[in-house]
């Protein structure tokens, strides 16, 4: 039985652009995510995109000895097929991502152990204080079924929804206790890679560093993470200027809460703007109105809307909740009207 891992990796993300090929540990973070995870021997192949922006990423993994699968950027499932055409349907396929450099071959190896011996052909980690080490293992034989029956656009993005609805959708939750089992250790934002560079900064050989070594890195760096809280009021900063406002962002994702309150119109205005710089995945805002009060809602880009999007509260309610329209908080459930740029 063949083992290969797939990393994928693309230089267009939205949140902090170019991410892959900014330098950890003197090496792009992708080269770095690429190495640990061939760190025991596993075959690796990284599959980006065919797109122009991507050739300089292809090229840094070419000189650095890894493998590299290009395809079409929308459809990642198909980039999964193309990158292991060449295994036999009952071979395995480990996908990780490229900003991940946590994930190394002793992690991998135990996750297709537990696999095994529960009998299973897909399983993937899930944890929910532990930000940065997830990982799918399948059959070369379900990513094929799967590229064949799966349908809709966000299927083809997002790998294995298809496979998770037509398995038993087995579950590994990594063990890790103390202040490593709440951590937060991907690359995603630049507050991300700021502590990522302290926390990689500190450790001898990244390359044959244990997961859970660097796991203790990112604690001892800053990437803690708190006991979630539900909800953080902004009252007592009053009305927030922009850098008030992203520290409160940062705090309040540090502190694992879900959405910030604000009471009124112009802070909640700063906090929608200050979401554009990184953390809208992570934290929303909900500003709560009085009855009568108007209110300008937010553009994703931080712009105010049009006049015909704002709104009036009804007399009969007491108070309204309106989130900032950031993908965060949809969790709320709250509908809302968001125009685009």
């Amino acid at each position: 039985m063949r083992v290969r891992v797939v990393l994928q990796s693309r230089l267009s993300s939205s949140r902090l652009p170019g991410k892959a090929l900014l330098t950890l540990a003197g090496r792009p973070l992708v080269v770095l995510a690429a190495q640990r995870a061939a760190n025991t021997g596993l075959d690796v192949v990284v599959a980006t995109s065919v797109e122009p922006e991507d050739d300089a990423l292809a090229g840094a993994l070419e000189a650095a000895g890894i493998a590299v699968f290009r395809g079409d950027l929308h459809n990642t499932l198909d980039r999964f097929v193309g990158a292991t055409a060449d295994l036999a349907d009952d071979d395995l396929v480990v996908r990780l991502t490229g900003d991940n450099v946590g994930p190394d071959g002793t992690y991998v190896e135990e996750l297709i152990r537990r696999m095994r011996d529960a009998g299973q052909d897909y399983v993937r980690v899930t944890t929910e204080t532990i930000y940065g080490m997830g990982a799918e293992v399948f059959t070369a034989r379900l990513l094929r079924e799967a590229n064949r029956s799966a349908q809709t656009a966000y299927d083809r993005e997002h790998v294995t929804p298809w496979i998770r609805r037509h398995t038993d959708d087995f579950t590994w939750v990594p063990p890790a206790e103390g202040a490593a089992g709440r951590v937060r250790c991907t690359v995603d934002t630049l507050l991300d890679f700021s502590i990522a560079v302290r926390a990689m900064d500190a450790v001898p050989d990244l390359l044959s560093a244990t997961w859970r070594e660097l796991l203790d890195a990112w604690v001892v760096a800053g990437g803690a993470v708190a006991e979630p809280l539900p909800w953080i009021s902004s009252g007592r900063f009053g009305v927030m200027d922009p850098a008030t406002a992203s520290q409160v962002l940062e705090q309040a994702a540090l502190a694992g809460a879900t959405h910030v309150r604000v009471t009124d119109p112009e802070s909640a205005t700063r906090l929608g703007r200050a979401l554009r710089h990184g953390l809208s995945e992570r934290v929303g805002v909900i500003a709560e109105l009085t009855p009568g009060c108007r209110t300008v809602r937010m553009r994703p880009s931080g712009k105010p809307l049009p006049d015909w999007a704002v709104q009036r509260s009804r007399s009969s309610s007491p108070t309204r909740p309106w989130t900032s329209p950031s993908r965060a908080s949809r969790s709320c459930g709250i509908r809302r009207r968001v125009a685009s740029d």
